[in-house]
């Protein structure tokens, strides 16, 4: 199926495979790790395909701008590319012009649906390389000035870092708020898979109880569940 005829279950069953293979990732992982590796990816299918669920009701400048910007992301590297799409001669003058266009969309519109996906670009982006503190501040704008699927998304992402801070509390805290609100994109059962990923080692016990509930659910979430519930420590007698 085409991007351009995503429907509503569709990116909602995108979201939901993301965080399946966030999950299984992270029974190989470090915990260091978690606040870059389990971010990127799935904040760059997030916003394209919360673009083409949102644009209908966008402004075609706005559009335009945020297309433009996705150009310069998907451009290749090294090999010239025939027009309209782009390419560049190295990774890195990619990666700067990609961080430009998207800071410019989320500049010029903000509070708007464009502004939001371009900043939870750049924040897996900034996240990827390790300016945790800068990809803080823009999961934090999107938080305050998004719309809710784009909110919760960016809680999910920032409460991974915020645990890998060893703030576990304000983590947890953000994790309820998902559960207690999910989304078209976050579903309350992925906030929960995500704090038992989290808790797998500081609190086994409640990871397991979580963990014990989310093996009923949905095959995806399940299947998640059921695999990191082989990570846990055995139960002492």
């Amino acid at each position: 199926m085409s991007s351009s005829h995503l429907t509503r279950k569709d990116l909602k069953n995108d979201v939901i495979d993301h965080e399946v293979q966030v999950g299984v990732q992270y029974v190989t992982s470090h915990k260091g790790l978690l606040t870059k590796a389990a971010i990127g990816v799935g904040v760059l299918l997030v916003g394209a395909a919360g673009y083409m669920y949102y644009s209908n009701s966008q402004g075609e400048v706005r559009e335009k701008a945020l297309l433009e910007a996705r150009r310069v992301m998907v451009a290749t590297v090294g090999t010239a590319a025939k027009a309209p799409n782009l390419s560049f001669p190295t990774q890195e003058e990619k990666d700067k012009a990609t961080e430009a266009a998207y800071t410019k969309v989320a500049n010029q519109y903000p509070g708007s649906v464009e502004a939001a996906i371009s900043q939870l670009y750049l924040a897996a982006a900034k996240a990827d390389r390790g300016d945790l503190d800068a990809a803080t501040a823009d999961y934090r704008q999107v938080i305050d000035k998004a719309p809710a699927p784009f909110v919760s998304t960016a809680k999910l992402a920032l409460s991974q870092i915020l645990w890998g801070q060893g703030k576990m509390d304000e983590s947890k805290k953000m994790l309820d708020e998902v559960v207690a609100n999910p989304t078209e994109f976050v579903s309350a059962e992925q906030a929960k898979l995500t704090l038992a990923r989290l808790q797998l080692r500081s609190n086994p016990a409640e990871a397991r109880k979580i963990l014990d509930s989310l093996a009923k659910e949905r095959s995806a979430i399940s299947t998640v569940a059921v695999e990191l519930m082989g990570q846990l420590p055995p139960v002492s007698n």
